[in-house]
């Protein structure tokens, strides 16, 4: 790419990008623009750093994305980086907040419409930290350690939204108290995500790169 990349992408070059992915051109599966923004989220909270190649074909589900010539291709991709190193930096200075446009709609539930931009950055979001799974169980490895649970609290929070299935399971794991008694109802759990989301945010990208910025001074000072 040989033009420089901007800092954060314009309302304008938003529209475009979102044009471009959610074009019939592309292959079926293919991220639209708020699942890219939730799916970005979670690469640049990895613990391990990720090139671009190895995660780009997830954008398109492993299929060829068909640009139909070289100057697009350069475009898309210029903004597709935009959108990451905008993240990125968020996530570096920890000031990571609900992206722009996707308030909590005033319904809670209506949060896990399909449509709605929350649960459709939610799964995006689902799919990238699924992904790095391996990486996550790396750096993560005790299930009964502090950080340990508070990832599991965070990831539960940032996924809630991604579908009712989904919400709804968690509900049936984390609402049970003695004897099997249900503590909470579903509306009520589902506000209490919501009312934990911004804070998950800032949890989950400095658990990531903690451990990020702890292996690349590790490797700093071992040279």
């Amino acid at each position: 790419m040989t033009s420089i990349l901007r800092k954060k992408l314009s309302p304008r070059d938003a529209k475009s990008l979102s044009a471009f992915l959610s074009s019939s051109d592309r292959p079926t599966g293919t991220l639209n623009l708020n699942e890219l923004r939730g799916f970005l989220f979670a690469i640049a909270c990895s613990p391990e750093l990720v090139m671009p190649s190895d995660w780009l074909p997830l954008v398109t589900n492993d299929q060829p994305i068909g640009y139909k010539d070289h100057k697009e291709a350069q475009r898309i991709l210029n903004l597709i980086m935009t959108l990451y190193n905008e993240i990125n930096t968020a996530v570096i200075e920890r000031s990571v907040t609900v992206p722009p446009g996707y308030a909590f709609r005033d319904e809670t539930g209506a949060n896990l419409d399909e449509q709605a931009p929350l649960s459709q950055w939610s799964r995006g979001f689902s799919l990238g930290h699924d992904w790095l799974g391996e990486v996550w169980d790396e750096r993560v490895p005790d299930d009964l350690s502090e950080t340990s649970k508070e990832l599991a609290a965070c990831m539960m929070t940032l996924s809630f939204f991604s579908s009712r299935r989904i919400a709804e399971a968690f509900h049936r794991e984390s609402n049970v108290g003695r004897r099997g008694a249900q503590r909470r109802s579903f509306e009520e759990f589902a506000e209490i995500m919501r009312e934990l989301f911004p804070s998950a945010l800032l949890s989950y990208a400095s658990i990531g790169r903690h451990g990020s910025e702890a292996l690349a001074g590790h490797d700093v000072a071992r040279d």
